[in-house]
């Protein structure tokens, strides 16, 4: 039986009273239909809706269906949202195919002569996801980011502050003041890599720095992490994707 609540419980009673003093104006199976039409109303109560908070994180596969292709524009190979859903639904296309899948990340790669993947890492922070697209073709790199709202919606969000020229120099290391750095975002083992590029006024410098500079996601927010280009050791990335299909 299901179970009726203590307001339902006298509502029922106050008509089921008012039905019996009707008895000389209605037959018994007229007032008898008439209780049980009272009972249902009273006993069925609409279904609450699910709540944003209730329901369960969608996997990698299924919030790269919901965003842009643009990250597509920096592989040799740019695709349609067409083309994006009938990769993600069989695993491949004419030029691409999914080559990993789990809930948190997803790797799709160009199988024409010229190399490029596309990368997707969730990143769980209840009640909401933040997403980095990363796209590789050969030593170039792009990135952006996304964040899935607690209703649902996606919205862009913003990178983590730059690092200076400096940050990817050793103290010791005798560099000339004038040189600045502008940086590409790349998408690396889980985690976001400052790749930069160095220049001083008269244009682009030739020079090899000693650090990598990194943003680790540490369940809230990017973190930056400096470390020896020759020891990464001391880095930690996020932890493994869980192997349930984000499909």
């Amino acid at each position: 039986m299901l179970a009726m609540s203590g307001n339902g419980k006298g509502a029922a009673v106050m008509f089921l009273r008012s039905v019996s003093s009707l008895a000389p104006a209605f037959g018994r199976p007229v007032r008898m239909v008439l209780a049980l039409l009272a009972l249902s109303g009273v006993c069925f109560s609409p279904l609450a809706p699910a709540r944003a908070e209730d329901r369960a994180p969608m996997g990698a596969a299924a919030l790269m269906r919901l965003l842009p292709t643009s990250i597509f524009d920096n592989t040799p190979e740019p695709i349609s949202q067409d083309d994006l859903d009938l990769l993600l639904t069989r695993g491949y296309i004419d030029n691409w195919v999914v080559a990993e899948s789990s809930r948190n990340s997803l790797r799709m790669t160009a199988t024409g002569d010229s190399p490029g993947e596309v990368l997707v890492q969730a990143l769980r922070a209840s009640p909401r996801t933040v997403i980095i697209l990363g796209a590789r073709s050969g030593d170039a790199c792009a990135a952006e980011l996304w964040e899935q709202k607690p209703g649902g919606g996606l919205v862009p969000y913003a990178a983590p502050p730059g690092p200076s020229a400096s940050e990817f120099f050793a103290l010791t290391r005798n560099v000339p003041r004038n040189i600045i750095a502008s940086y590409s975002l790349c998408l690396e083992a889980g985690m976001l890599e400052a790749v930069p590029r160095f220049w001083n006024a008269a244009g682009p410098v030739d020079i090899t720095p000693d650090n990598r500079v990194f943003y680790i996601w540490n369940g809230q927010n990017f973190v930056q992490r400096v470390a020896p280009a020759a020891d990464l050791g001391a880095l930690s990335a996020p932890p493994a994707p869980s192997s349930e299909s984000g499909q």
